[in-house]
């Protein structure tokens, strides 16, 4: 048994540069190569075409951290908070434990788009309820 103070959550950041690796119908795969593992990133297309990009790009710079916004509504009657889905960051919330990654998902226009963090990147911390994600593509690409 332990005792003392809850073990404080990942509170990031992490940056990855992620390559293009396929298409889909609704999003663009990148791999970017961990110490230990693969991090595949299903960038929704909606997100790049909101970076003002018509064409998918091949490189991109992807940064995630804990997000700061309140889950739920304060008061005896709470809610879930929405998501931001703004041009510039895009929250996702935690949806399932994985054998390698935590599973994060974001509903846009009815469609869910998820988001696999290999535990690698948690560093063995708690993980987030949810996070912030900051995509951009690479300068002369």
């Amino acid at each position: 048994m332990k005792f003392g103070l809850p073990q404080r959550e990942w509170q990031g950041p992490v940056a990855c540069e992620f390559r293009y690796d396929s298409g889909h119908t609704k999003t663009a795969r990148y791999r970017c190569e961990l110490e230990k593992r693969a991090f595949d990133f299903y960038a929704p297309l909606f997100a790049l075409k909101g970076l003002g990009y018509d064409e998918i790009p091949d490189r991109l710079q992807v940064v995630i951290w804990k997000s700061e916004s309140p889950a739920r509504t304060c008061g005896y009657l709470s809610e879930p908070t929405p998501l931001r889905i703004e041009s510039d960051v895009l929250e996702y919330e935690f949806a399932e434990q994985k054998i390698n990654s935590k599973r994060y998902d974001i509903v846009y226009e009815g469609q869910v788009y998820a988001l696999y963090i290999p535990n690698e990147v948690f560093r063995g911390l708690p993980h987030p309820r949810r996070v912030y994600v900051q995509i951009a593509v690479e300068s002369g690409h």
